[in-house]
């Protein structure tokens, strides 16, 4: 993780992800497990 990196709680990040320097991930902002499923919100 970079310098001033914050990752919020309940995140899912991969192994041997970087995290450049003062990036903000919210809470549940990152998920990489789990089915397939269309998006259903439309964008």
């Amino acid at each position: 993780m970079g310098c001033h990196a914050h990752v919020g709680e309940e995140n899912e990040l991969p192994a041997q992800l970087r995290l450049s320097c003062g990036i903000r991930i919210p809470a549940r902002g990152v998920r990489i497990s789990g089915t397939a499923a269309a998006c259903a919100t439309v964008h």
